[in-house]
């Protein structure tokens, strides 16, 4: 007996192994057939994609329960909806939704993708009723979750005020029913997600604000947790609330000081204390950033002692500073943080009245920048290095200098696109900063010869105008 048992076990895994392998095999014949249609011939002719849809069909029809069935019918719905028989989309989703309800969130995703097909044809009210039926079928799920909200992005967007704000009572609704019926555990959490940016959508963003600290409250060690708290000290600081995003990210850290974002957050609280002139407590935020999270980072590093040299500066302490300023240069003189010593201190000669020290120190920097591009003309650093000559000679005001560079530019840019913008940076400089409404108006219309299909043409055309009135 248990040997007859073991036999048909051994049977219909065999069996099913053996469908699975056919109705691979058949996918992608299938999928290789859809490869081959040219974009032209598809544009031209949508309904070429009847006899691959009808490939994907035999998929279904001959091993309706493998997982290949399942991406035959998603692969049906595409198709179909390219050659506008929306029905038939929808018909292949309502399969998935039927024959593959316990996959994953495959029944959820396919009644979602429905309402989108009847949005997709200007049929909004069957598509709203749609994604209710999805958020009231699979509350939990992520397309479930997302419904409701969706709703309320589509009236606000499509500007309805009274709409939005039946939608917004419905999700808020929607949401605290789902919560009250899971009860307090960690599966709530997800819920509170959804309901707090519902309230940020309807711009209520001190609602959004209480459910996502909850969330950090009540369940610590959530996933959404710590997210949470940073979207809300983001939150804070979007509304100048200075005082409590830098509470907000305290609690973060507090809490949180191993997550990924921890690192950041620390700079991000030194620069809010920065803000607020508390340049002691910044730089200590600073220093924790350094030495706890990018000592190991020659680039991480290099940029956090740049802002610990910038806050001594700014506290008008350039002993400190320069001390700091002078260790990135010996230590690491290649870096991004290195390469803007010299602006720094620069505006220190500037600051003091000492233009010509400035200007000298500045153009040290280019010839080092000039350097950098010749021996490592591709790299990353000689992308910076160019930007920077570019801002060195902008901040000496060395117009001739700057617009013989921009024609280096040119003249070394393979894109054509990138080419013309170039060029009409040019001509910014000769309207802007030389005032030669002359030689502007030439630019702009050597700009509109050679590119005028060029995004930035129409604009062109506008300045060119106005300086030619001018002159």
């Amino acid at each position: 007996m248990k040997k007859a048992v073991f036999i048909l076990l051994v049977s219909v895994l065999l069996t099913g192994c053996r469908e699975n392998y056919l109705a691979e095999k058949a996918y992608y014949h299938a999928a290789k057939t859809l490869g081959t249609v040219k974009n032209e011939d598809l544009k031209a002719n949508p309904e070429v994609l009847k006899p691959i849809v009808a490939a994907f069909e035999q998929v279904v029809e001959k091993y309706p329960t493998t997982p290949k069935a399942r991406e035959s019918l998603s692969q049906i719905s595409l198709l179909k909806a390219g050659y506008k028989d929306y029905d038939g989309a929808r018909a292949a989703l309502l399969k998935i939704i039927q024959n593959f309800s316990q996959v994953g969130e495959s029944a959820s995703e396919a009644s979602f993708q429905i309402a989108q097909l009847y949005e997709f044809e200007n049929r909004w009210d069957l598509a709203e009723k749609r994604y209710w039926v999805t958020a009231e079928t699979y509350p939990l799920q992520t397309k479930g979750l997302y419904a409701p909200l969706y709703v309320l992005l589509h009236y606000k967007q499509t500007k309805d005020p009274v709409k939005q704000t039946t939608a917004y009572q419905m999700a808020v609704e929607h949401y605290e029913s789902l919560l009250s019926t899971i009860g307090p555990i960690e599966a709530s959490t997800a819920v509170k997600n959804y309901l707090a940016l519902t309230h940020l959508t309807n711009d209520d963003w001190q609602k959004a604000r209480r459910e996502w600290l909850s969330i950090s409250d009540q369940f610590p060690n959530s996933g959404y947790a710590p997210l949470a708290l940073l979207t809300i000290a983001e939150l804070s600081t979007k509304h100048n609330d200075i005082e409590q995003a830098i509470n907000d990210y305290e609690r973060f850290m507090n809490k949180y000081s191993k997550q990924t974002f921890a690192g950041k957050t620390a700079i991000r609280l030194g620069l809010l204390y920065e803000s607020q002139k508390q340049y002691v407590k910044s730089r200590e935020w600073f220093e924790r950033a350094l030495n706890q999270y990018f000592k190991d980072s020659s680039a991480g590093s290099a940029d956090v002692k740049l802002l610990i040299g910038k806050s001594y500066q700014t506290e008008k302490q350039w002993e400190k500073a320069n001390e700091i300023y002078t260790d990135l240069e010996s230590q690491l003189p290649v870096s991004v943080a290195g390469l803007q010593v010299p602006f720094l201190r620069f505006l220190h000669f500037k600051d003091l009245g000492e233009i010509e020290n400035g200007n000298r120190v500045l153009d040290e920097a280019i010839s080092k920048y000039k350097k950098l591009v010749e021996e490592k003309p591709n790299s990353k650093i000689s992308a910076y290095a160019r930007q920077f000559m570019l801002s060195a000679y902008t901040q000496k005001k060395d117009w001739n200098q700057l617009m013989e560079r921009v024609d280096q530019e040119i003249q070394s840019e393979a894109i054509e696109e990138r080419k013309g913008r170039w060029l009409f940076l040019k001509a910014l400089i000769a309207e802007n900063r030389m005032k030669d409404k002359e030689q502007a108006a030439s630019i702009y219309q050597d700009f509109l010869t050679q590119y005028p299909g060029h995004p930035l043409s129409q604009l062109a055309k506008s300045h060119q105008e106005l300086v030619s009135k001018a002159g």
